[in-house]
């Protein structure tokens, strides 16, 4: 529905003049609607997005299209129903933001379309599967066996990469730990459930939306009095005591085009948290025999790991996540504390075939999903 509302007012050039198509093919991918001239996607993520494995899926799916030299603008399905002047309004802003592409039809430097065969079309690199049972209600709320995570108000949603962190960092003797950039909260709630009831949990969140969600998810857990949001920079945060294990799903866009609203630029580009301010962050707050646990692309992580050597932090742990056996790496799950010791070296496969999980990430993840 919200596709045919954002349609009838992008077809027939009624948006500044410019030639919309929809449902395009685009490489191995289908957009929900894009503008050759302006080499511009414009996706509507409605509740599937938010299911299981789906943010993952479409990071890397837009990711590999910006490779090609596409553009993005992503708008929530609500958003498109409940306030459709607000969306137009952004495409305009965005248009004349770059009046350099005003105009500008080169074929050349368009991405290859490939045509639908046989009205079948095979997306090779996508991470499809069935969402878990019961899992997403509308887009507005993302359900685990525990607990449950809103996330609507949140720059970001509940994804893959959180799910994973949250579930493979060690918490052995680990009695007080932060959370940097919790988003909605769910790294810091899975913690929550795997560790004893003595165990405290700070979180840092600075958008406020974000901010919003995680507080009331926290006040909704069973175990809220274990966990404290601070709405403010981790740069200024002054704990009384010093942590066992700091983690972070950090920001890695470092050059991508940055989305419209300032809630998804804070949570997803080195704009208000560079990988050497985490760096610095760490060696105030974590204690001497302290772990850093991340998780960020493989590119991005060969570089924290450089930069974490000359911090004198030796990466403890190294894990390789990537969808299948025949594809490339898609994150790396990296621990790094100030003991020197042999790296232990690891790999975790989403789907053994076809679309069933591999026996390790059920392992891993069966204590929280739905599905598991």
């Amino acid at each position: 529905m919200s596709e045919a509302i954002l349609w009838k007012t992008l077809k027939e050039k009624q948006m500044m003049g410019f030639d919309f198509d929809r449902q395009r093919p685009i490489d191995n991918y289908i957009v929900d609607f894009y503008c050759k001239d302006l080499m511009l996607a414009i996706e509507v993520d409605g509740a599937s997005h938010y299911h299981d494995d789906a943010p993952l899926r479409d990071e890397i799916r837009q990711k590999k299209l910006e490779e090609l030299g596409v553009r993005f603008l992503r708008f929530d399905n609500d958003e498109v129903k409940t306030n459709i002047n607000g969306v137009l309004d952004t495409i305009r802003e965005w248009i004349n933001a770059h009046p350099e592409l005003v105009g500008r039809v080169d074929e050349e430097c368009h991405p290859p379309l490939n045509p639908l065969r046989g009205g079948d079309f095979e997306e090779e690199s996508s991470l499809t599967s069935p969402p878990g049972r019961g899992q997403g209600v509308g887009g507005k709320f993302f359900h685990f066996k525990q607990f449950s995570v809103r996330h609507d108000r949140s720059g970001m949603k509940v994804g893959t990469d959180g799910v994973l962190l949250g579930t493979w960092a060690d918490v052995t003797n680990a009695t007080r730990i932060l959370d940097i950039g919790t988003g909605t909260g769910v790294i810091a709630l899975i913690l929550a459930q795997r560790t004893q009831p003595f165990v405290q949990i700070e979180a840092v969140e600075i958008d406020e939306h974000a901010c919003t969600d995680a507080g009331e998810n926290f006040n909704a857990s069973p175990w809220a009095s274990r966990l404290t949001l601070y709405h403010l920079p981790v740069q200024k945060i002054s704990p009384s005591n010093l942590f066992d294990l700091i983690i972070s799903n950090p920001p890695f866009f470092q050059n991508s085009y940055k989305p419209p609203t300032p809630k998804r630029i804070t949570a997803r580009h080195t704009e208000e948290l560079t990988f050497s301010e985490i760096l610095e962050i760490t060696d105030k707050l974590l204690k001497e025999n302290g772990r850093l646990n991340i998780i960020l692309p493989p590119t991005e992580g060969a570089q924290f790991v450089e930069l974490a050597k000359k911090k004198n932090y030796a990466c403890s742990r190294k894990w390789s996540f990537r969808t299948r056996k025949e594809k490339p790496v898609e994150r790396l799950l990296l621990e790094f504390c100030k003991v020197n010791h042999v790296c232990e070296m690891g790999e975790l496969l989403l789907y053994q075939k076809a679309e069933e999980w591999s026996d390790q990430y059920r392992k891993l993840t069966r204590d929280f999903y739905l599905k598991g």
